[in-house]
């Protein structure tokens, strides 16, 4: 792991923490903490507004995981902006409840000139236990040659 990816990857976050939009809202504490060209790792708390009506976790957040972390996964291979997303879909396996923390490892399968394709795969930190898996594939081609975009070295 080199250290201008990850701070880079950390630029990235912030400026959709910056952006206040649902991110800050829906994955507020989360952190990115580690980041190797095509995969990130981020991790977060479960807190009282990301739970649903019946105390658990509720499954937006996690796609919400597989949406965000997928785009930081890109930006770890030196994309500030990182596309729209075309496809998502979500495979829930377990459940979580408040103040369980959850590690999220997001990998970038492929990356053309039109399209990337993700996998993030969600645990329970303390269980080790898989709670979902998505797959987020994302409209890159205006953001490869965005100016912000850093040569990383992948």
């Amino acid at each position: 792991m080199s250290a201008s990816r990850l701070a880079f990857v950390r630029k990235v976050w912030q400026s959709f923490i910056d952006a206040k939009g649902l991110e800050t809202t829906i994955l507020s504490g989360a952190t990115i903490k580690s980041a190797d060209a095509g995969t990130i790792t981020a991790g977060f708390k479960v807190q009282r507004h990301q739970l649903n009506r019946m105390g658990g976790l509720h499954g937006g957040v996690l796609a919400a995981c597989v949406d965000t972390f997928g785009s930081m996964a890109l930006s770890s291979k030196g994309l500030y902006s990182t596309g729209v997303s075309t496809d998502l879909s979500v495979s829930y396996l377990r459940g979580s409840k408040e103040g369980d923390d959850i590690s999220v490892v997001a990998r970038v399968d492929a990356q053309g000139r039109n399209l990337g394709y993700t996998s993030v795969d969600i645990f329970n930190s303390q269980t080790g236990k898989l709670l979902a898996q998505g797959r987020h594939t994302k409209f890159i081609a205006p953001a490869l040659t965005d100016e912000r975009n850093v040569d990383l070295g992948q």
